[in-house]
């Protein structure tokens, strides 16, 4: 099975190493060629450019080091995750939102791990910096989560969030404007 991590390795061709050296080198020719590969094969522009899977990548190799059983296990359970959030059909920007809070969650957990490292060891300055950096990664993580339930309900007066989460069958202007006999 391809995945992720195997995919972004696999794209770097020993030709394609040629043609990117070349095009750092300030060679035109090269550059030109690079750009008509590109506007050929939307594939390998889109695996390269997608820097959401880049930060999934990078935090996964933290997590989980060289054991590739781990990181694939992560990686499964990450899509998992997000799979069920994004729902059947969802727009661009929920699309973003969700490798947002995708990553979000790596980093916390990750970060969660780091802090447990040292445990019995809360004074220390290095401590201090891991929990401001596990506070703060929260804090994104429950920011982003917020901001995808706010898009759901701008987008559509019935939601819900994920597989087994909460539907809202009104939108709340919606039930503003109902006089509250008829919300019985």
């Amino acid at each position: 099975m391809t995945t992720e991590l195997t995919t972004v390795s696999s794209i770097y061709t020993d030709e394609l190493k040629g043609l990117m050296t070349r095009a750092q080198r300030g060679d035109y020719a090269a550059q030109t060629e690079l750009r008509a590969l590109l506007d050929q094969r939307s594939d390998l522009w889109q695996t390269v450019g997608d820097l959401s899977k880049h930060a999934e990548l990078n935090i996964l190799r933290l997590a989980a080091g060289d054991d590739y059983l781990t990181q694939e296990a992560m990686r499964r359970m990450l899509a998992q995750m997000k799979a069920e959030l994004a729902g059947p059909s969802p727009s661009l920007v929920e699309k973003m939102l969700v490798e947002r809070v995708g990553v979000c969650w790596l980093h916390v957990n990750y970060l969660e791990i780091e802090s447990t490292r040292g445990l019995g060891k809360t004074n220390t300055p290095q401590a201090v910096y891991v929990q401001r950096r596990l506070d703060s990664a929260n804090r994104r993580y429950l920011t982003a989560l917020r901001q995808l339930v706010t898009v759901r309900r701008l987008l559509s007066p019935e939601f819900s969030l994920g597989s087994g989460g909460t539907k809202r069958t009104r939108s709340r202007r919606a039930e503003e404007s109902v006089p509250a006999n008829e919300l019985q």
